[in-house]
């Protein structure tokens, strides 16, 4: 009994030896392997989705000039202040060159206005030459077409020779070019009278212009008012600084409608015109809409416009756009495409009976792709929808190579 139970022990310890051999020769056949997981491909639809980051401004704004050099007096406004039409901003000493400038401006109308008055008479002396001349024009022309009508019968009848007839029908001819040309002449000098005239006032209207702007602020003593409701933006004067004429001082916010601008891909094809896309930051989040897309050498800039009044100018959003696909397509996952020089391709993964066993294995599948998003891709021709393909792989591997399949259980039925 003690014989048989030491064979019996030694026929345990053995079998347990194979046991334990095979499973670490399993294991070192399968340790340099690559580790894969699989995925197959599946029907969806695509979801794609670009983030951008841009800087939020007023879609309508005016900037606030300074017609007048001076100094700045005081500034009555801050940055984000609301501020109604006609409200003061800024206030200026006016320079005393100023002064001679409406001066300057007052000699200039002077002139203009002698001018004006110097180039009426001339037309009226126009005028009155031009009525003389058609007087003269229809005396002379009728004297010289009597001559020639009575030259006319006399040659007709044979009394005169043809060289008496060609003379009066030259003098004629001559009379009535004569004083065609005379009046051309007059009427194109009268154009020419019109059009400087038109000029003059046309510089008469322009220096009204420009004195009562010069006169109105020298009347409030440099004041800068707002020519419209807003919120006050940037300043970029204070009290001291020395400015020029027309030199901009501050801009005014019109509105609660505000201008987003940010870049995207060239290679984006997506974002359309009249998309809507969400803008966010820690504070609050909101919807707005694409209504210009420009595309430059490398990106595309993209101005986005969005209505709402707890918006601030120069405030920073994170902007997201997505659109997910207008029908079911067959997809799967960007990692799993692979590509050569043959073109794309996947990783389908088979089984075969190895030496210890069932071992999986790689095959090439080739592929057409259509569209992408940032998680998956289309295929176009038909492949199964129950074929484990190649996701990922923690080395290296090629066509044929025997490899560890790490989620095997979810393709692949358990002998």
């Amino acid at each position: 009994m003690s014989k048989y139970l030491n064979i019996k022990a030694i026929g345990i310890t053995i079998l347990a030896i194979l046991v334990l051999c095979l499973f670490l020769s399993k294991t070192i056949y399968s340790f340099n392997m690559p580790q894969i997981t699989a995925t197959i491909p599946f029907n969806g639809k695509l979801n794609k989705t670009e983030t951008a980051n841009g800087i939020a401004n007023w879609a309508e704004k005016e900037s606030v000039c300074i017609e007048v050099a001076g100094k700045v007096e005081e500034v009555l406004v801050k940055e984000g202040e609301t501020v109604y039409k006609g409200q003061e901003l800024v206030r200026l000493s006016v320079n005393n060159d100023e002064m001679n400038k409406i001066k300057e401006l007052k000699i200039a109308r002077a002139k203009l206005e002698l001018d004006i008055e110097t180039i009426n008479i001339k037309i009226e002396k126009a005028k009155a030459d031009m009525t003389a001349l058609e007087t003269e024009q229809a005396y002379e022309i009728k004297k010289a077409q009597d001559n020639y009508d009575r030259i006319n019968s006399l040659y007709q009848a044979g009394a005169i020779a043809q060289v008496e007839w060609e003379t009066a029908e030259y003098n004629l001819k001559s009379t009535i070019d004569k004083y065609n040309k005379q009046v051309a002449d007059l009427k194109n000098l009268m154009l020419t009278y019109n059009q400087d005239i038109k000029g003059k006032q046309l510089d008469l209207k322009n220096n009204d212009v420009q004195l009562a702007r010069y006169n109105d602020i020298l009347s409030t003593n440099g004041s800068i008012k707002a020519e419209t409701a807003g919120i006050v933006g940037e300043i970029a004067i204070s009290k001291g600084d020395i400015v020029t004429a027309n030199q901009s001082v501050m801009t005014i916010g019109i509105g609660e409608k505000f201008t987003i601008e940010c870049s995207i891909p060239l290679e984006n094809s997506f974002v359309a015109v009249g998309d809507t896309c969400e803008l966010t930051n820690s504070t609050h989040s909101f919807e707005g809409t694409v209504d210009r897309i420009v595309a430059d050498e490398k990106t595309k800039a993209v101005s986005i416009t969005v209505s709402d009044g707890n918006i601030t100018p120069n405030e920073s959003f994170s902007i997201t756009f997505s659109k997910e696909g207008e029908q079911i397509e067959k997809l799967v996952p960007n990692g799993a495409i692979q590509q050569d020089s043959s073109g794309y391709f996947l990783y389908k993964i088979s089984r075969r009976k190895g030496v210890l066993g069932d071992e999986y294995y790689t095959e090439k599948l080739p592929i057409y792709i259509g569209d992408s998003d940032n998680t998956n891709t289309v295929i176009l021709n038909d492949i199964g929808f129950f074929e484990p393909v190649v996701l990922s792989s923690n080395k290296p591997f090629s066509e044929g190579d025997t490899i560890v399949l790490k989620n095997g259980g979810d393709f692949f039925a358990e002998d």
